[in-house]
């Protein structure tokens, strides 16, 4: 099998990832990922509350929350505050945390690894030493990314810095791109460049906030709504993650069709 020729234009791009995304079934491997990311959601931000309390007082630490909440919808951001609100210095929890999302995130990793594999049209057929690295070195860079990401927060709220409008809206494209870079720089198994994989996490970005954006005003009428309760909070997360996800995968596959590394057949290596 072959590759294709990178798209000669937007309207041949876009027919392409449209191809492509319904080939592979994106819709269907997101569903998995979003399964994942609902596990290790609460987990990661309880344990990052309780870990940033400890040391920098539990001020901080809401202002470090907020920042990360802001990819999550506000029913979303809801939930986790309700369960933060009983871990406050309960160092247990963020133990059963810490343990919870360490499985939650391997598993999320190594569906990722799976999907890239798809999307780039590999067999699937890594080792398990080489899937755990992988998924170590873009855990531990996503984490760089988003620790930069939320203390430029922490920072601009201890020296009053407060960024409006467009500005704000840009700077939140800029860290969400940081801190999804090297899931599409290391998880391809094909010999990605960096420039070939800066367009999908830059698409990604800007799919979040303007699908934030969207659930925002949704929720502004919903919110109003007499069934709008607990189950409809909870429906709401799990769309909201299986959306993300979505997205993620989306990015992925901007990549592969502006790079022109389609694969010309069934999708896989022969």
């Amino acid at each position: 099998m072959t590759g294709r020729d990178p798209p000669a234009g937007i309207l041949e791009a876009l027919r392409r990832i449209v191809q492509l995304s319904r080939r592979i079934d994106v819709v269907l491997m997101a569903a998995g990922l979003a399964y994942y990311g609902l596990v290790s959601m609460l987990p990661l931000a309880v344990l990052a509350f309780v870990v940033i309390a400890a040391i920098q007082g539990e001020e901080i630490a809401t202002v470090a929350v907020t920042t990360v909440g802001t990819a999550l919808s506000v029913s979303g951001q809801a939930t986790v505050r309700a369960a933060l609100g009983n871990a406050v210095g309960q160092w247990e929890v963020g133990a059963v945390s810490a343990a919870i999302l360490l499985w939650g995130s391997l598993r999320l990793f190594r569906a990722l690894t799976l999907a890239f594999d798809r999307i780039y049209g590999r067999r699937g057929n890594r080792s398990a030493v080489s899937v755990v690295v992988d998924s170590a070195l873009a855990l531990g860079a996503t984490t760089l990314g988003v620790a930069v990401t939320v203390g430029a927060s922490i920072v601009a709220h201890l020296l009053g810095v407060r960024v409006l409008g467009v500005a704000a809206t840009l700077a939140q494209i800029f860290g969400i791109a940081i801190g999804l870079f090297p899931l599409y720089y290391v998880f391809p198994e094909a010999q990605v460049g960096f420039f070939e994989a800066v367009p999908g996490p830059v698409v990604a970005a800007c799919g979040l906030v303007l699908l934030q954006a969207g659930f925002r005003i949704y929720l502004a009428f919903a919110g109003q709504s007499p069934l709008y309760g607990a189950f409809g909070g909870v429906l709401l997360v799990v769309t909201w993650l299986y959306v993300i996800a979505l997205v993620l995968l989306l990015g992925g596959v901007v990549n592969v069709v502006l790079a022109g590394r389609e694969r010309i057949g069934p999708g896989r290596d022969p």
